[in-house]
């Protein structure tokens, strides 16, 4: 059988964008067991065969939603380029710009709460730790520059890997308490957020950094 015909089934728009959001809004909001793949085709007016069709199992739309909304993370979130700035400023605009993506992408934001830290309702295709490790690797990248060129000395026994799970755990938390929380995510929520993960990063330094550690 051939693919369905573009003039047939895409009416509108891409049927393939139209499924992955329509995957990304039921998978956010009733997790991966309860999302009805029926429900999320009837939203894009085709059949669930036809999401089989495209993209396999549910597990692999999952993989595939889960997949893309990383790679929305990666193509927003980053280091700047600015010699000038300290390594203290770069890790805290970056921990923001973190803030920032998921204030505004409240499905994405659920999706990867439910994935990387909602216990057994993921499939097996989706790797937990290399989810996490990836949506963060802006994060490892920084600290791991950092340390090597000696722009931040940790006082022991500590090291690099313990700030990057510090930094991650921040965000997580600061994620998961003040914008899971809030619908929709308004200006002052997202301020709030945004300073509060500040305010515990630069602690965290405060408390890794050894004295005179950071140049």
């Amino acid at each position: 059988m051939g693919r369905p015909s573009k003039t047939s089934t895409d009416v509108g728009g891409d049927l393939e964008s139209r499924i992955l959001s329509a995957g990304l809004r039921n998978f956010a909001e009733y997790g991966f067991s309860a999302a009805s793949m029926r429900v999320i085709a009837s939203e894009v007016g085709a059949t669930a065969p036809m999401i089989n069709y495209y993209f396999g199992s549910k597990a692999d739309l999952y993989r595939r939603i889960v997949d893309k909304t990383v790679e929305s993370l990666r193509a927003k979130v980053g280091v700047e380029s600015d010699p000038s700035r300290t390594f203290e400023a770069s890790l805290v605009h970056l921990a923001r710009s973190y803030v920032e993506f998921a204030a505004s992408s409240p499905d994405e934001l659920r999706l990867y709460f439910r994935s990387a830290l909602g216990g057994d309702d993921v499939p097996p295709s989706v790797a937990v730790d290399e989810l996490r490790s990836e949506g963060f690797r802006d994060v490892r990248d920084l600290i791991a520059t950092t340390a090597a060129t000696g722009r931040f000395a940790f006082a022991e026994p500590s090291g690099p890997d313990d700030l990057v799970a510090h930094v991650m755990a921040t965000i997580e938390y600061v994620g998961s308490r003040e914008l899971l929380s809030s619908e929709p995510i308004d200006a002052a929520t997202r301020a709030r957020a945004a300073d509060q993960v500040e305010r515990m990063i630069l602690g965290i330094l405060r408390g890794l950094r050894a004295e005179g550690g950071e140049r």
